[in-house]
């Protein structure tokens, strides 16, 4: 049985995890500037749920606690283009958490995993330093009214970048 507290406790569980593994690495540098690739899924608001890639790109304003992104989701119908700016949460030495505001920008006229018309967008994500190379990283992208049906629901996507 579902109840409202679900889902925060697990997403507590899932950030309690991700610090765990954070602990558990080796010393190495917080998350840089980074272009990686991996899987996006979209399933709270389309049945059935619809799965495809992502291409991802991170550069880290020196000095700052900003980064500037960029996102390019492959799946559905369509591709879409989602550039942000993000405010950056360091938590320890390997691990990077961020909250960043954007836009998501259809290239095709059918659906893709973020709506089927541009729109404004917030990603909220997590990023952790597997090595001085490599990075995973997790994030959100919630397009603010991105479909002319009204359902377009939250793309979540998953990724390893390598880091320079």
């Amino acid at each position: 049985m579902q109840t409202i507290w679900t889902k925060p406790i697990l997403g507590g569980l899932l950030i309690g995890l991700i610090g765990l593994l954070a602990r558990a690495l080796p010393a190495w540098s917080a998350p840089r500037s980074y272009l990686g690739g991996g899987v996006s899924f979209q399933g709270l608001a389309t049945s059935p749920a619809t799965f495809g890639g992502n291409v991802t790109g991170r550069w880290q304003v020196e000095g700052a606690p900003i980064s500037l992104r960029s996102s390019v989701l492959f799946g559905r119908e369509g591709t879409a283009i989602v550039p942000t700016i993000s405010w950056d949460v360091p938590a320890g030495d390997r691990l990077n958490f961020f909250v960043g505001a954007g836009g998501t920008f259809t290239l095709d006229q059918g659906a893709t995993l973020v709506g089927n018309r541009s729109a404004l967008a917030v990603q909220p994500g997590v990023e952790l330093s597997l090595n001085d190379r490599w990075v995973w990283y997790g994030n959100a992208i919630v397009p603010i009214n991105g479909a002319t049906d009204g359902s377009a629901g939250i793309a979540l996507q998953s990724g390893i970048g390598f880091q320079f």
